[in-house]
């Protein structure tokens, strides 16, 4: 299967160009003109296009006739063009049985103590723009739309509990962003979410949403307190008060990280998805992080 991925040079798009290979797919890159990692992925024999969400021409002119599926892993952190870019995406593949798989988030939820695929989306102020976009791939007539929403995803030093790491060696201690609740996050190792990515393609029904999660809830608190450990720390750990926080990271990027949210995950299973990576917290504690 020829399968065009967008963001394909990013954290995620990269994993899933990785596990595609191993699969026996065929992955095309899609990075903006000029990326640094074009020849990195020619060297290792991946197709490459170039494209950015604010050309919308040349976007639709991507999905060439011997594309058999589309991975959208880009996130341009504009509601408005996202929707348009998704738009233009999908117009090439009505009428076919192509799918198009759409990365969304769990931060279409807000605290919660056990939504999963059913729960109607109620975003926070950072993803507020999400579930329009997940309805125009969901409702458009004629397309095979899926949503795959991951859990904040860890593994190979990145992500967002890289910040925890980072946090911890500059305070010298382990911190988490907190509120009234202990923050609670769904979570999900990069390589467990890209074998997702894969088996999403290749077997998710038309119009179906699969939570990416291999860990409903995690406590942030023993994940700083790891990262402390990963810092050469005793495992010790602090809140940072939401409302300092909200100074050096931004008030909607803030209220995401003191989340308390339990999220599950029952359609990936039934694709056939076994998650196999160690916890979020042993990650953290003495794997890529430390």
């Amino acid at each position: 299967m020829k399968t065009l991925v967008l963001g394909g040079s990013g954290y995620i798009g990269s994993a899933v160009i990785e596990r595609l290979m191993a699969h026996g797919h065929e992955p095309v890159a899609v990075i903006r003109p000029g990326s640094s990692k074009r020849a990195s992925l020619i060297s290792r024999d991946i197709e490459v296009r170039e494209g950015e969400f604010s050309d919308l021409e040349a976007l639709a002119e991507l999905i060439t006739n011997d594309i058999d599926a589309v991975i959208d892993a880009a996130n341009p952190n504009d509601w408005e063009l996202d929707a348009q870019a998704v738009h233009t995406l999908l117009k090439p593949l009505a009428n076919s049985s192509r799918p198009f798989v759409y990365t969304s988030g769990v931060w279409v939820f807000p605290n919660t103590s056990g939504a999963d695929e059913e729960t109607p989306p109620d975003p926070i102020a950072i993803n507020q723009g999400r579930p329009r976009v997940e309805e125009i791939v969901l409702r458009t007539p004629k397309i095979h739309g899926v949503v795959l929403r991951p859990g904040v995803v860890h593994g190979h030093n990145g992500g967002i509990p890289a910040r925890l790491r980072d946090w911890a060696r500059a305070a010298g201690i382990g911190r988490y962003v907190s509120d009234e609740h202990e923050p609670v996050w769904p979570m999900v190792h990069l390589d467990d979410l890209a074998d997702l990515y894969v088996l999403a393609v290749s077997r998710a029904q038309a119009s179906s949403i699969v939570h990416g999660i291999s860990e409903p809830g995690v406590s942030v608190k023993e994940l700083a307190q790891a990262a402390d450990v990963a810092t050469g720390g005793v495992g010790a750990a602090e809140a940072w008060p939401i409302a300092e926080a909200r100074k050096s990271l931004g008030d909607r990027f803030a209220e995401a990280l003191a989340l308390h949210q339990v999220v599950h995950s029952s359609a990936a299973a039934s694709l056939g998805w076994q998650p196999r990576e160690r916890s979020a917290i042993l990650e953290l504690r003495e794997g890529s992080y430390a």
